[in-house]
Parts: structure tokens; sequence; C-alpha cells
């Protein structure tokens, strides 16, 4: 397995600071299911003036339809000096206007493939993180966050815990909308990926020594919205996307979110009482 793809280094965000946000411009403005024609296009013009995305480009040509962006997602094909999955992540993560713009058809394409094929039964999956107690004090039950970017876990519990000393623990139902068990299609299928789209909800349920478990919630909850998970203002400040539940996402976003050491600060209490969510995926 490989310890980049699964890096822990993921910066968590606040309802509010998803609410907030301006990544829902683009998103709305692109179809739910760009054809592969318009991703082609804007990667094109990404494109001009070097060959950074050549190699991007002629993988995606080659790749099945069906799924070609999250299989490609899940290689290690490279994006000028990054892998793609890397590349996508943090371009997700700095939220410039222009670039979002080019690469939304992808992202759009991508989460559309994920919300096709939710799990086929309910499951736990897994992600190592390097925490310390400060940090997890953060994390009590009852906070509800978001991961922005895509969020690569496995069900593989024993390769999670190597890569960090904390460990997740995603309880995840067979109707989650929001993840995919790409394993079937991954070109790396050992590493038994469950793929969640970026923005993902979750909510803290419980907390010991071995892992602090979640639930994945439906990504238009509006649980939460009291929680504030800030970080420090030590490392610099990056933004990030979302994912495709809905076709009509109302307001705009820019989250502001770190890629690494960060340590969020957690303001009042998280809240579960929303009565006008359609589906979520939660702990069976």
């Amino acid at each position: 397995m490989r310890k980049s793809r699964f890096d822990p280094s993921v910066p968590a965000v606040s309802q509010e600071e998803f609410y907030a946000s301006n990544f829902l411009k683009h998103y709305e403005k692109t179809p739910r299911y760009p054809n592969f024609a318009s991703v082609l296009e804007s990667l094109q013009e990404l494109n001009r003036g070097s060959d950074d995305y050549q190699e991007l480009i002629s993988e995606l040509a080659i790749a099945p339809k069906e799924y070609d962006i999250i299989q490609v997602y899940s290689s290690n094909v490279f994006v000028g000096t990054k892998h793609f999955y890397s590349y996508i992540n943090e371009q997700l993560f700095n939220d410039d206007d222009y670039m979002i713009s080019k690469l939304m058809p992808l992202i759009r394409r991508a989460t559309f493939q994920i919300n096709a094929k939710g799990p086929s039964c309910p499951c736990v999956v897994y992600r190592g993180v390097n925490w310390n107690d400060d940090w997890k004090q953060q994390f009590e039950v009852g906070t509800v966050f978001r991961f922005p970017g895509f969020a690569s876990t496995s069900l593989w519990k024993e390769k999670a815990q190597e890569f960090g000393d904390t460990l997740f623990a995603i309880h995840v139902d067979s109707d989650c909308l929001h993840a995919r068990n790409i394993s079937g299609i991954s070109c790396y299928p050992a590493e038994k990926e469950l793929l969640f789209s970026p923005y993902s909800l979750f909510q803290v349920v419980s907390q010991d020594e071995e892992a602090i478990t979640l639930t994945s919630h439906d990504n238009m909850q509006n649980i939460g919205r009291e929680t504030d998970v800030r970080t420090n203002n030590e490392t610099p400040m990056m933004q990030i996307s979302l994912s495709d539940e809905e076709d009509n996402m109302q307001g705009s976003v820019t989250t502001n979110a770190i890629a690494t050491n960060y340590k969020p600060q957690v303001k009042g209490k998280a809240s579960s009482n929303n009565k006008s969510h359609k589906k979520s995926c939660c702990i069976q």
C-alpha cells in the first residue's frame, strides 16, 4: 500500500466554513455529469505551453469511460512533478478561481462516478493519522466536520494503523451516496480502497485510546452548523471542494484549511437535529 496515497495529513473544516466558501460558484455552473469531451477540452487548455497534463490526458483517453476519472485517480499518473491524486487535492485546497473553473468538469465527473455506485453493504473503513492529545481533544463526541478533498480510506485496518498513531474508524452504510469501493477498478486493488467525494461530512460518535469512531452523513445535511473547526495561524492556509449528491447546490463556498500540522479549535457543540435531510450513512 502506498503511504502517499493515504496521506493522513487531511485538514478538517466546519460546516460554517463549508457553507461560507466559494467553491459552489463553479460547482453549480457545471453539468452534473460532464462528458469526456468537456473534461478533455479543459485539460488541453491548461496544457497549453507545457506538457504537464499530457500523461493525464493520455491515460484518461484509454480508461473505461464509466469510471475513467476515479480509476486514473487511483494510479501513479503525474501532473507535472506531482501524482495526479496529490495535484487535484492541492488545487482543491488552493481554490484558485481559474484553476477550479478549468478542473471542475473533471471533479464533477469524478464525484458522479463515485455517487453512481455506493457500498454494496455496510462497512467500516480506516484512515491512520498522526495527532497529539490536544488535537484529539478537539474532536469530542458530537463534533461535526468535513474532510475537504477526495479522501482515501481502506478496509484494511492493520495497514491503516501503520500510517499514524491514531485511527479514524468510519462507519459507512450501504445507502451512502458519496463513497465508493474502488477495489475492483483501482490500479492498486490490494489497497482495498473506499474513496469519498470531496467535502464528505462526518460526525464523531466515540473516542478511545485506539480510535476515533465516525459516522458518515449525507453531504447535504445541515447538522452541526454551530461547530467551528479552526486552524492555527502558523501554517499556510489552503482551500478546497465538495461532493455530488444534489443537482441544485445553493450558496457559494471558500474554505480555509491546511494540508499539514494544523491544530483545529472547535467552538460550541455540534448539533444533530436536522429535519430536512434526505438520507444519511449511519452506524449499523
